[in-house]
């Protein structure tokens, strides 16, 4: 197991991100990790074991994080299968880790250099036969080296077609093994565009034909995990390039696309902006046409109908055609308020932006997240209100979001514009006082609590659960002062502990341990460790049916003052 490597962080910076046993666990997850791909700063992978995950791995220099299809990430916990895929990005990244040893590559590297070329030709043919994708990427390769353009495309095609003759429908674990076959295809067609300006030409109709078959694959397969459809949508973006880098026919290019646009399912993307520069005028006047048709039939489905104004749209962009953009995103029942406002400010048109800003206020439609072109984002409304100087209009939109619905989010976004306009001490006092009065008709102080901490104002969310009591935020609270307050802080944890242990179940032990350990270790600063013990041994009396909670109390070394 490598313990550093080029990726920036260490095993050790793995460690500090979990707990001692989970990162023991992942340890030994690290033989399941299937189809790892390792991008800068980020690495993709599946973990198979007796059940299948999709792992999303991330690191900035020693910071690691990431995202696993598991139960257990579900809380953002850092999971034993993002301790594996770590794992394997650091094996990936250690030039010293290998199956060989470097003594064994040396050795390797000397007995090639003896070798004459029949026999060096022989060894390449007998390592060849030993996989199939090894085979295929010989076969190319030789193709490749003919510079005949027919040769190229053959080769690449007929390549594409056995990593891709995939029959019948493909279950969840299968369809990683799939998806890592047609990621191996598609290196071998990216290191060729990246090396040869003829291999565009030569690859092109390999992709289209992988770009199809693997969204016919796809179609047929559980993908749940995404890993095909990453592979399709792979394949498409090098579709693109190769048009765009290569020459292409552009009347039968305009063709395909329309053909693939009009019946694909939703995906892969092919954005008209990555094929224009391809497109002569007259290609681009037979796509438009197409278009037209495909936008005046009676579309069957939602998708259709969304594809056809899609494609709309895109044309309304390359024509730069503002007018007829705005247009087409005002059509249905509420329009793309987003994308209007943005295409009306990029060319200066700031009074109609503004004019839709408060259309879509009217509306009611803002959102405390961006990203939906139908939405605004409440601090780009609340920003667009102040460039107009309308101060009081903003202030009052904000109070209303909070007074409508007291959140976190909306008390930032209320604190925010109150910097900005200098009155943060009174619009804070307005706010908290309404948070009191709705915490005190609810009985707990879960919304106070969670206003201050997002503050780090941890005494006044402390004097806010002395007032009316916390509820779900407990454990937040407990690690807000665990510094100040250890022995309340381990308090905390008391009504929860009698909770879990309600139910037989394996994984309420491990939490219930857990939490002792925690309540422990607080109560260890002020030296009353000795009052947790005693509730052990509590514990271990009235529980002392379920061998596996005291397994797990003996295993965390949590004994009790009896000592056994």
């Amino acid at each position: 197991m490598a313990q550093t490597g080029d990726a920036g962080f260490s095993e050790g910076d793995l460690e500090a991100a979990t707990t001692p046993a989970v990162f023991a666990r992942g340890a030994d997850y690290v033989r399941y990790v299937r189809a790892l791909r390792v991008t800068p700063g980020q690495a993709r992978a599946s973990v198979q074991a007796k059940r299948v995950y999709t792992v999303e791995f991330t690191w900035d220099g020693d910071r690691v994080a990431g995202d696993c299809t598991c139960p257990y990430a579900a809380d953002r916990s850092f999971c034993k299968h993002l301790v594996a895929v770590g794992l394997a990005v650091l094996d990936h990244h250690n030039p010293n880790h290998s199956t060989v040893s470097a003594e064994g590559a040396d050795s390797v590297q000397a007995y090639l250099s003896h070798l004459s070329h029949d026999e060096l030709r022989s060894l390449v043919q007998e390592l060849a036969v030993l996989s199939d994708s090894g085979q295929r990427l010989l076969a190319t390769r030789a193709a490749t080296a003919t510079g005949d353009s027919d040769q190229i495309a053959a080769g690449f095609l007929a390549s594409a077609r056995q990593a891709l003759s995939i029959r019948g429908f493909v279950d969840y674990r299968r369809s990683f093994e799939v998806a890592n076959d047609a990621d191996t295809w598609l290196d071998e067609v990216e290191r060729h565009l990246d090396g040869s300006p003829e291999a565009a030409d030569g690859a092109r109709s390999a992709l289209e034909y992988a770009v199809k078959r693997l969204r016919t694959i796809t179609l047929r397969a559980d993908d749940s995990g995404g890993s095909i459809g990453g592979a399709c949508q792979r394949a498409a973006d090098l579709h693109s390039r190769s048009c765009l880098e290569g020459r292409p026919d552009p009347s039968k290019l305009a063709r395909w696309l329309i053909t693939f646009r009009t019946t694909s399912p939703g995906w892969p993307e092919t954005p008209l902006e990555g094929y224009a520069a391809a497109l002569d005028d007259k290609a681009l006047t037979m796509y438009r046409r197409g278009v037209e048709k495909y936008a005046a039939q009676d579309q069957d489905d939602r998708w259709s109908s969304f594809a056809a104004i899609q494609m709309q749209l895109e044309l309304a962009d390359h024509d730069e055609d503002v007018d007829r953009a705005v247009e087409i995103l005002s059509q249905g029942e509420h329009p793309a308020y987003g994308s209007i406002i943005d295409r009306l400010r990029a060319v200066g048109r700031t009074r109609e932006a503004a004019a839709w800003n408060d259309r879509a206020i009217q509306a009611g439609r803002l959102s405390d997240r961006p990203g939906n072109q139908y939405w605004l984002y409440v601090p780009d409304v609340l920003a667009a209100l102040l460039a107009d100087g309308r101060e009081e209009d903003a202030l009052e939109l904000a109070r209303s979001r909070f007074s409508s619905s007291p959140t976190v989010t909306s008390y930032g976004h209320l604190l925010d514009l109150a910097d900005q306009l200098q009155v943060r001490e009174a619009q804070q006092r307005w706010a908290i006082g309404l948070a009191d009065e709705r915490c005190q008709r609810r009985g707990n102080a879960d919304l106070l609590v969670s206003l201050h901490l997002d503050q780090d104002e941890v005494d006044e969310a402390w004097q806010a659960h002395e007032r009316y009591g916390v509820s779900s935020l407990w454990e937040r609270l407990a690690n807000a002062v665990a510094a100040t307050r250890p022995r309340e802080a381990a308090d905390l944890y008391r009504p929860d502990l009698a909770r879990v242990l309600l139910v037989t179940d394996r994984r309420n032990y491990e939490t219930a341990a857990e939490y002792l350990t925690t309540m422990r270790a607080l109560y260890a600063q002020v030296g009353a460790e000795r009052e947790i013990d005693a509730l052990v041994d509590d514990l271990k009396d009235q529980y002392r049916r379920r061998p596996s909670f005291l397994a797990e109390l003996a295993r965390r070394q949590l004994t009790g003052l009896t000592g056994d």
